[in-house]
């Protein structure tokens, strides 16, 4: 079974940009809910952080 990979994609909507973050695991979504994380940011940087954060909420996958 191939493992979801969590990404930040960058979009444009009427000369703005955006970094969404995508792809993430039910249990990482439901994380990112839980600590009311948005998923849509200004900046990479802030989008970058956003994901760390879902992911040290999560517990880590066994192999």
């Amino acid at each position: 079974m191939e493992a979801k990979v969590a990404r930040i994609v960058e979009t444009r909507n009427d000369n703005t940009k955006s970094f969404v973050i995508r792809g993430l695991s039910p249990e990482d979504h439901e994380a990112a809910q839980r600590l009311e994380v948005p998923l849509e940011h200004r900046t990479f940087p802030e989008a970058m952080s956003a994901l760390e954060k879902i992911k040290s909420a999560c517990p880590k996958q066994g192999s």
